[in-house]
């Protein structure tokens, strides 16, 4: 029997909540990355704190895993759009589990960025060898139909 995992980091919650749609669509299993240390509410400091992030290459650790993703299949990887990249605490994420192996399907939120690179860099992140067109949804939502038809297409 096939198993499928959706996860995913939200700073806002609008990333969470398109996971718990294609969750209940798929009747997946879930995890959410959270950092140890959560960035701040304010959107313009996070972007600064991210900023320094991705040019100095750190890292944000994030609670220890609490899933075997050896049980998955498929993992459905969610992120917001972070200057055209996945959200530094997936890069955490990334380094605690081999899913070279597994069926990855990237999901992106973005406030008007658009996929940017999240698509690709989660791909190459996971190691995967296959391309799957990822869902895409900026700030006008989705609707479930949209969902389910993306969800008809990769499955």
């Amino acid at each position: 029997m096939k198993k499928s995992l959706v996860v995913y980091y939200s700073h806002s919650g609008i990333t969470r909540k398109l996971a718990n749609k294609i969750i209940a669509l798929v009747g997946a299993d879930s995890y959410e990355v959270k950092p140890i240390d959560p960035y701040p509410k304010d959107v313009f400091a996070v972007i600064d704190i991210f900023k320094k992030e991705l040019q100095q290459n750190l890292r944000r650790p994030i609670e220890k895993l609490n899933i075997n993703v050896e049980e998955y299949d498929t993992i459905y990887i969610g992120t917001p759009n972070w200057g055209n990249t996945v959200a530094t605490p997936l890069l955490d994420f990334f380094s605690a589990v081999n899913i070279h192996d597994k069926k990855i399907i990237p999901f992106v939120t973005h406030g008007g960025g658009g996929v940017g690179n999240c698509a690709r860099d989660i791909v190459k992140l996971a190691n995967a060898k296959q391309n799957v067109t990822p869902l895409v949804v900026g700030s006008r939502g989705i609707s479930d139909d949209e969902i389910e038809n993306w969800l008809q297409q990769v499955k």
